[in-house]
């Protein structure tokens, strides 16, 4: 999980003494839920007192933090718990194969959601094995999770699965399942994607055009150009990176003519996705393209999104 700096600072109930001071008692085996329900602080809040004291935690001595950490995984409060797993998780923790089979059933889908990203960073067979089994989770977070860990470990063992989760009921979900379809690299997922063109939602049609560029599927031509010239904005420029994908070079200046959207978000992700999918004989063009829109634009975000995806372009 991703710090959130001084928003979280503003939002969370507690001084940093007091986070101190929940900690210290943490140390001698005091329960951090019990801890801070003891403050007074209004169940809507103990979310952010919590990720403020594991946040904490994160910059103590690893034995120390791994200690506090450990017994937290026993806390009453599945946010605890979740909060742990990251920590030992963070600090690369060797977990026991027992606990993760242990945590991956536990009650509170924070837990499980963590236990997913625990599996996602062993990587192998074992972890493949696992994650396969929460793309079936109850949970809409953690077949989410599951799906997003199958775009960092590509096998085909996980498409018919995967396939299942583009009729998710939650759009999210079929985005991430579309995407680690186009990850897999087989062309067995190519039938599965061409049906999901018919998706209700404009993104998991954006995120499906992409994965079908990515795997080659040239019979798709037709449909990717049509969306292309009469889809609405977002559909259009995951149409264009398709065709670029697919051997139509030209399609460069159509991604990087997003780089002056009135969109912002429209921008951040033109300058997102020219970072993947450039071939590498059109990077000079494609750095020369993201200066000029540094220089062009006066959104600061947008700005530094472009220098983020210049440098990492190489």
């Amino acid at each position: 999980m991703a710090s959130q700096g001084p928003r979280r600072e503003l939002l969370c109930p507690l001084k940093p003494a007091r986070v101190r001071a929940i900690l210290t008692a943490a140390a001698g085996g005091e329960s951090i839920s019990r801890l801070i329900g003891l403050e007074g602080i209004r169940r809507t809040e103990s979310g952010f007192a919590m990720a403020a004291v594991f946040e904490k935690l994160a910059t103590y001595p690893r034995r120390k933090a791994l200690a506090i950490a450990n017994r937290s995984l026993a806390d009453s409060d599945g946010c605890v718990r979740s909060w742990a797993v990251t920590t030992l998780r963070d600090f690369n923790y060797r977990f026991k194969e027992k606990m993760l089979a242990s945590f991956g059933r536990d009650s509170d889908a924070l837990v499980r959601e963590e236990i997913v990203t625990v599996w996602a960073k062993r990587g192998g067979a074992k972890a493949i094995n696992r994650l396969l089994g929460f793309l079936k989770d109850s949970d809409k977070f953690v077949r989410n999770a599951a799906a997003e860990a199958f775009c960092g470990l590509p096998t085909s063992r996980a498409i018919v699965p995967l396939s299942r989760l583009l009729k998710d009921r939650w759009d999210v979900v079929r985005c991430s399942a579309a995407e680690a379809l186009g990850e897999t690299g087989s062309r067995k997922a190519i039938p599965y994607l061409r049906k999901a063109l018919r998706d209700p939602s404009p993104m998991v049609r954006s995120y499906v055009m992409t994965s079908l560029g990515k795997l080659g599927d040239r019979r798709s031509l037709s449909k990717l150009e049509n969306i292309n010239r009469n889809g609405i904005p977002s559909a259009k420029l995951s149409s264009a990176v398709a065709l670029y994908l697919l051997g139509d070079r030209e399609r460069l200046n159509e991604v990087a003519s997003y780089l002056k959207s009135s969109d912002s978000i429209l921008r951040c992700v033109a300058g997102n996705e020219i970072v993947w999918m450039v071939h590498r004989k059109d990077i000079p063009f494609a750095r020369l393209l993201l200066k000029r829109a540094i220089r062009s634009t006066r959104d600061p975000g947008s700005r530094r999104n472009f220098r983020d995806s210049l440098r990492a372009i190489t």
